[in-house]
């Protein structure tokens, strides 16, 4: 862990609405705003990102086929899940 003196102030702009946001959250896990902007910046840039940008793992599948089960009925689920593979799979080899 860093201490204070070795740390460097940044700023960063958001609107009201992101402002409350990160002040409600950062209440209810206890901590302040700057610490909890500050951990979720760095998590987002070590977490590996794909190559070629799209996501994988199952739970990619299950959200597209749930977002297109809502949208289009008459499309057995079972039939959604080999399309949506397919395309994730076709997608990423590209």
């Amino acid at each position: 862990m860093t201490t204070a003196s070795t740390k460097s102030r940044v700023y960063v702009y958001v609107t009201p609405e992101q402002k409350q946001l990160f002040d409600l959250e950062a209440k209810r896990l206890g901590k302040t705003r700057s610490v909890l902007i500050a951990e979720a910046a760095c998590r987002y840039i070590e977490s590996p990102a794909p190559i070629n940008g799209i996501p994988t793992g199952q739970y990619v599948v299950s959200d597209c086929v749930n977002d297109i089960a809502r949208r289009y009925s008459g499309i057995p689920r079972a039939q959604l899940v080999g399309m949506v593979a397919a395309v994730i799979r076709k997608l990423a080899a590209m």
